[in-house]
């Protein structure tokens, strides 16, 4: 990871204790915990993605030319299906894009919606 990424990075993270502190001053203990787990599940979800686009960057990577766009396209399908092939339940924010890619792309994805 390079040297801006780092402090972008971290830019972020101070962000979001800023953020915090606020909360934990201005709301009840009630409401708090609400927007504390919001907070939880946006970073869980911010590292999902991330992972994923590291999948697909890696595959990517690999073969530098595509014959055309749908080329491209089921590259990136079949190596978001290979990173998925290990998670027993799916995050309901992919839900959208394998619905997508199942219409683009018909059964390709396995029994998968």
């Amino acid at each position: 990871m390079s040297n801006t990424e780092q402090q972008f990075l971290k830019s972020i993270d101070d962000k979001r204790w800023k953020a915090a502190d606020k909360l934990r001053v201005n709301l009840n203990v009630a409401k708090y915990k609400h927007g504390i787990l919001r907070l939880i599940f946006l970073k869980y979800v911010l590292h999902a993605i991330q992972s994923l686009n590291s999948a697909i960057r890696r595959t990517i990577k690999c073969r530098k030319v595509f014959p055309s766009d749908d080329g491209a396209m089921r590259v990136v399908l079949l190596a978001m299906q290979q990173a998925l092939k290990g998670r027993t339940t799916l995050t309901r924010s992919w839900e959208p894009a394998l619905i997508r890619f199942s219409i683009e792309f018909e059964d390709r994805l396995d029994g998968r919606p």
